[in-house]
């Protein structure tokens, strides 16, 4: 508990300094291991960045995860129409560097499981998408933090951990960009 504490509390200020720093605004943070009901355990805690003219459920989203935190372009689902769906997808239409961003997704459709999808091209991403049946599969343009180095075998400084964060948040700002200024919700 004491934990989950310290890491909620570290997630917010990660996700206030970096809206601070890049002119996005902290919309929603999950702050808790229960989910609302309290009937199971989340794991990871989350928050999204958002432009304060967006009203989008797009956002860039920061995960602490299991041993990483994961900054991603991400479609809030809850809620989210065929639309939404169209507008997250529309990051495919940019070049992408694979060597620095990577895709995160479904490795298969008869899963709910999301995981790194290393071996996919942007052209195999789009074909998926497009082939499957199920308009909300989405795959997530991510860039991973980890606060381990294994070329020293010792924890990041807090320096080096920061500048990862604003690089990561500084690659995946063109593809929020371009997805908001382009987002057109159906019912505007």
């Amino acid at each position: 508990r004491e934990k989950a504490r310290d890491v909620s509390r570290m997630m917010y200020e990660i996700c206030s300094e970096f809206a601070a720093q890049f002119n996005l605004t902290l919309n929603n943070t999950v702050k808790r291991w229960l989910n609302v009901r309290g009937t199971s355990v989340r794991e990871y805690f989350w928050g999204q960045l958002k432009r304060p003219d967006s009203n989008s459920p797009i956002s860039i989203s920061i995960f602490a995860e299991h041993n990483h935190y994961r900054l991603a372009l991400e479609l809030n689902v809850n809620g989210s129409s065929d639309s939404d769906y169209q507008a997250f997808n529309r990051y495919l239409l940019r070049p992408i560097d694979t060597t620095r961003l990577k895709f995160f997704g479904k490795a298969r459709p008869s899963t709910d499981a999301m995981e790194i999808l290393l071996d996919l091209t942007k052209e195999e991403v789009i074909n998926r998408l497009n082939a499957s049946n199920n308009m909300e599969d989405r795959v997530q343009l991510s860039y991973f933090v980890y606060r381990y180095d294994n070329a020293t075998n010792s924890d990041k400084t807090d320096s080096m951990f920061y500048q990862e964060f604003s690089e990561g948040i500084r690659l995946l700002l063109p593809y929020y960009n371009y997805v908001i200024d382009s987002y057109c919700p159906e019912n505007e």
